[in-house]
């Protein structure tokens, strides 16, 4: 028997119902207007008001991430960049049985979505490698202190996600959708028993187009989606280098995020191998046509750093 996927929606979402539960959970707002405008593996996004922007959950696991926003992003301090501040936030209820959060809408548009070009790809390289450096930088025992958790996920440890990431790579080569991929898994393979440095740092944690919010002239606004934040090895957010950056870009990113050994470059290159993986099976089984071109072009990419 088929079983639903893990990003299934378990609850049917309607306007009216969204439009309900926030006047329900927030009287001080009146809904005049309401639309999804964004939906995710966790989360569906919904515009109110064309001012308020509220992530829902759709699964038990989305509502730990959507907490986990709730605890961490009042906390952060700037980053120099937008981020989601939450104002509005409903605990679980009879109605909705998850948490979820209503903050300032961030106007602008996803990178999978702008169509990038590499030279402007390549101009996002020194606000990315800024932001991260900023974030990278936070006091992780001041995080300790506040309750922040440290990778429970194992997000670098490839043994722990090597059998996910072969079902994959299997799907991706049996659809013939990704030139090459075999050779990516066995990039993997080679390095599957690579051991995982202690280090820390508060990280984004699925740091990706998707989660780039890019203003109209395609500069960097903003990031979102933080479900998944916590101190993790800053290899998990530097795959962004692999996957989103041309080359040519890589040393002005690393003249300002600072120089890292070859051993955080060798795991950010297979972090990046495993989010491509995972955007480009995900997005074909959701038919998402922009985060699927944009694996693509991450592949592309990510090509370049290890042939």
């Amino acid at each position: 028997m088929a079983t639903n996927p893990p990003w299934k929606n378990k609850h049917n979402m309607s306007d009216i119902f969204v439009s309900d539960l926030i006047e329900g959970n927030f009287p001080e707002i009146k809904v005049e207007s309401v639309s999804k405008i964004g939906e995710g593996w966790d989360n569906t996004t919904w515009l109110v008001n064309n001012l308020w922007s509220f992530r829902l959950p759709k699964h038990e696991l989305a509502a730990t991430l959507i907490q986990n926003e709730i605890r961490l992003l009042p906390i952060l301090p700037e980053l120099g960049v937008a981020y989601p501040r939450p104002i509005f936030i409903a605990k679980a209820s009879k109605n909705y049985p998850y948490p979820f959060y209503g903050h300032v809408f961030l106007f602008g548009e996803t990178a999978d979505k702008c169509c990038l070009l590499n030279h402007e790809r390549a101009l996002l390289a020194e606000p990315i490698a800024q932001f991260l450096k900023n974030l990278h930088a936070i006091n992780i025992d001041e995080m300790r202190g506040l309750g922040v958790s440290a990778d429970h996920l194992q997000r670098l440890n490839p043994m722990a996600r090597f059998k996910e990431l072969e079902e994959r790579i299997n799907y991706l080569s049996t659809q013939e959708l990704v030139k090459d991929i075999l050779f990516f898994y066995e990039f993997c393979k080679k390095y599957k028993s690579v051991q995982v440095p202690k280090d820390l740092v508060l990280a984004h944690g699925d740091f990706y187009a998707k989660h780039l919010i890019l203003n109209k002239d395609k500069k960097l606004h903003a990031v979102i989606d933080w479900g998944d934040s916590e101190l993790i090895h800053p290899a998990v957010d530097l795959a962004i280098v692999y996957l989103f950056l041309p080359k040519a870009s890589h040393q002005r990113f690393w003249t300002i995020y600072g120089s890292v050994d070859e051993q955080i470059h060798l795991l950010a290159r297979l972090r990046a191998v495993f989010s491509l993986v995972t955007q480009c099976w995900y997005s074909h089984k959701v038919s998402d046509h922009h985060l699927f071109q944009e694996s693509l072009a991450g592949f592309e990419l990510l090509r370049e750093n290890i042939f």
